[in-house]
C-alpha cells in the first residue's frame, strides 16, 4: 500500500465523513472505500452481472428507508418491489452492452441488444400488469396502476386486431 498525501475543502470532508460506508471509521478509510466502489464500478460496467449488482447497491438506501418504513407502518408495495427489482436488470442490458463490430456483424450485436433490452423490459411490464389483475392491488395505494389499464388494453387490443391475419379480420 501507498500513502498519498491530499488537501481536502472542510466541507467535503464533512460530507465524507457523514457517508454511511461500512467498516469506514475515519477519512482515510472512506477515501478507500469510495476509490474501491469507483473501480468496481468502472470495471463492472463491461459485465452484465456486476453492472447489476453495483446498480443493486444504489438502489439499496432506497430499499432501505421503503423497507423501514414499510414495517413501521405495516405496509408493503410489490408494485415498488417489481418495480426496484427490475430496474437494475433493464439499466444493466443497457450500460453493459456488448462491443458493436464496425464490420458486417454488427446488425447482429444490435439485434441483441434490442433482444436483450426488449425481453427486460416487456418482463417487467408483464410483472406489473399481473399485479392489477387482483381485485386489490398490492401496493400502498390500490390504485396506482389503474389510469394506466386502459391505454394499456387499447394499445393491446390495436396490437392483437394488427397482428391477426385478414381471412380472419373479414368475418
Amino acid at each position: 500500500m501507498q500513502t498519498v498525501s491530499v488537501r481536502i475543502p472542510e466541507d467535503d470532508i464533512q460530507w465524507l465523513m457523514g457517508l454511511d460506508i461500512e467498516g469506514a471509521r475515519n477519512p482515510s478509510d472512506r477515501i478507500r472505500s469510495l476509490i474501491g466502489a469507483t473501480r468496481r464500478q468502472r470495471e463492472g460496467t463491461s459485465d452484465y452481472v456486476a453492472c447489476a449488482a453495483m446498480l443493486r447497491d444504489f438502489l439499496r438506501p432506497l430499499q432501505d428507508v421503503l423497507s423501514a418504513a414499510e414495517r413501521r407502518e405495516k405496509v408493503h408495495s410489490e408494485v415498488v418491489a417489481t418495480i426496484l427489482a427490475g430496474l437494475p436488470e433493464i439499466m444493466a442490458e443497457a450500460i453493459a452492452f456488448p462491443p458493436v463490430p464496425a464490420d458486417g456483424a454488427a446488425v447482429a450485436t444490435l439485434t441483441r441488444i434490442e433482444a436483450d433490452l426488449a425481453m427486460r423490459t416487456m418482463r417487467l411490464l408483464v410483472q406489473l400488469l399481473r399485479l392489477s389483475i387482483t381485485p386489490a392491488v398490492p401496493a400502498y395505494d390500490p390504485a396506482v396502476l389503474d389510469s394506466y389499464l386502459a391505454e394499456i388494453a387499447h394499445i393491446a387490443d390495436l396490437v392483437r386486431d394488427r397482428r391477426q391475419p385478414t381471412a380472419t379480420k373479414e368475418r
